[in-house]
């Protein structure tokens, strides 16, 4: 890689020097800084980045949710309303908010859901997470199968 500076100047350009940091900078969930590469002709620096995949599993995103009627944004995805609550709702349509939390308050658009149509559309989508044992439900498990025994 030239630097942009100097990358035509007296033929005599030496390459530049990219360099490695020992360990990756994580810049947040996806960025990372992996090293810099930097010109020994006028010193000019820049940063090496990567992109690193997420490697997160889908139920702990669902657990950090508390209303998965509108997985926290305050208006009910369209798949649900289609399903739920009006099945010719289109995507483009005003948003339907939710009545189930309280960032439901916060939409506009149109007032037709209730609260029993979202806390059904919250138990449905509840019952798809599979939530690790809390170490009450191990005791509890282990208590029983020595007391079967």
């Amino acid at each position: 890689m030239l630097c942009p500076y100097c990358k035509d100047e007296g033929g005599g350009h030496l390459p530049c020097i990219q360099t490695l940091l020992p360990t990756p900078q994580r810049l947040d969930r996806v960025l990372v800084r992996t090293g810099q590469w930097e010109c020994d002709c006028c010193g000019f620096t820049k940063a090496i980045y990567a992109k690193q995949p997420v490697n997160t599993d889908p139920n702990e995103i669902f657990k950090s949710i508390s209303c998965f009627c509108c997985n926290d944004t305050g208006a009910i995805h369209h798949q649900f309303i289609q399903s739920s609550i009006m099945p010719d709702y289109l995507s483009t349509d005003p948003p339907i908010p939710c009545r189930r939390c309280n960032a439901g308050l916060k939409v506009q658009g149109w007032d037709i859901a209730t609260k029993a149509d979202c806390e059904q559309i919250h138990r449905a989508q509840l019952s798809k997470v599979k939530f690790s044992p809390t170490q009450e439900d191990v005791s509890t498990l282990i208590r029983s199968a020595i007391k079967s025994i």
